[in-house]
């Protein structure tokens, strides 16, 4: 005779699976914002020249993207910090699987804010040492904004939608 826990165990465990691949993706996602905030905007923003040089021509302006930087650091640590605590509890059965997808998910769509931040005072102190636009000089920022603002309709998708009832067509 098997338990009622084990019989639950395959979905608990695609559950912990799916939360701990929400954990990469709150990582990569992260990283891809400080790389596009820090590197790969400020290199477009100013056509031509090698990011060391835009690097230097930031600092002879008496301005640094080290704020910027701290800022990002902080976020993306503290953002991959909280989904592995909430993959963790997941793991151990503290939470539920849907809790902690939720938990990713609002850490997805958070990361807008870390990138609008982070984005307009970098591109304000290229701008300023430059004379060039401030605003977007590509269209990482808009790809980064996209995946969290699909990952907050998901949010609001799995929070509203009732316990148990299948998706629309099915």
């Amino acid at each position: 005779m098997t338990s009622h826990a084990a019989s639950q165990s395959p979905a608990r465990s695609r559950g912990a699976a799916g939360v701990w691949l929400g954990v990469l993706a709150v990582a990569l996602v992260a990283i891809a914002t400080a790389w596009v905030v820090l590197v790969k905007e400020p290199v477009a923003a100013v056509e031509g020249l090698p990011y060391a040089d835009v690097l230097a021509g930031v600092e002879e302006a008496g301005l640094s993207l080290a704020g910027e930087g701290a800022l990002l650091a902080v976020w993306g640590g503290l953002a991959t910090l909280g989904a592995v605590a909430a993959a963790t509890l997941v793991s151990l059965r503290r939470i539920s699987a849907a809790a902690g997808r939720r938990v990713i998910l609002a850490l997805l769509g958070a990361n807008a804010g870390a990138l609008v931040l982070g984005g307009f005072s970098a591109s304000m102190d290229v701008a300023d040492a430059f004379g060039v636009a401030g605003g977007s000089a590509t269209w990482w920022p808009l790809a980064l904004l996209a995946v969290s603002a699909l990952a907050v309709v998901a949010l609001v998708v799995d929070v509203v939608r009732p316990r148990g009832a299948a998706p629309a067509g099915t």
